[in-house]
């Protein structure tokens, strides 16, 4: 028998119903697949139970907690139903809502890597990185309410309101969908806990995260300003 643990009334999908599904991202824990309301998290088989309802519950705190920052998807249901999906076992993990898609880029998800100093797009398993051109010229050609600086700055806010909410970020990702919303997902890193806000930004800044603009690059400022001041 799987052990499921209901978190609302959305049922996760069969084996019947996974034709209705594509791939939204790879990782390293497995691959994420999607139609266009929900998610499906399939984890490698065999996978670490604990750990999927460690993650599904940090999820759910950070969505209850920030919704007011940005989006965060809503979990539905951890499960340990086994799939077989493009020939690989796999164990069912975490359904939520999905990321709305860009259809302009195959339906993958569009990242938000100011932090990376690209030279050129680039398709990764996870999704599509632009360059901070390529960026800004989606935001304008989508009319966007968004700008690099704003982004930047719901960045900031988002990984202060986490700390503030004794969740420790490690490696979230920030992507934004195609309803012109900003999403943050990707919480199999993250611990519980408490870490002083300052020394977190300070130990963040010395190394490279794809997420978090440092001294000199677009947007520094504004999220330094978002992660400092906003929570006030």
């Amino acid at each position: 028998m799987p052990v499921m643990t209901p978190l609302t009334s959305t049922p996760a999908p069969t084996s019947q119903t996974m034709h209705a599904y594509s791939v939204l991202g790879y990782g390293s824990s497995g691959v994420v697949i999607a139609n266009y309301n929900h998610a499906l998290k399939l984890y490698n088989a065999p996978a670490d139970d604990a750990a999927i309802l460690r993650e599904a519950s940090l999820q759910a705190a950070a969505a209850r907690d920030i919704r007011n920052v940005l989006r965060i998807p809503t979990v539905h249901t951890v499960t340990r139903r086994p799939y077989e999906f493009e020939n690989r076992d796999y164990i069912a993990g975490i359904y939520m809502d999905s990321v709305p898609g860009h259809v302009e880029i195959d339906g993958l998800q569009l990242h938000l890597p100011l932090g990376l100093d690209l030279e050129a797009d680039e398709y990764m398993p996870s999704g599509f990185f632009p360059t901070i051109e390529t960026l800004e010229q989606h935001l304008a050609f989508k009319h966007s309410r968004h700008t690099i600086e704003t982004i930047a700055r719901t960045m900031g806010r988002a990984h202060r309101r986490l700390l503030d909410t004794r969740i420790i970020p490690e490696r979230v990702k920030f992507v934004l969908g195609a309803d012109d919303e900003i999403w943050m997902i990707g919480y199999r890193h993250c611990t519980s806990g408490y870490m002083e806000p300052r020394h977190w930004l300070v130990d963040r800044q010395r190394e490279i995260d794809p997420y978090t603009p440092r001294e000199g690059q677009r947007g520094h400022a504004e999220y330094t300003e978002g992660f400092l001041y906003d929570h006030m």
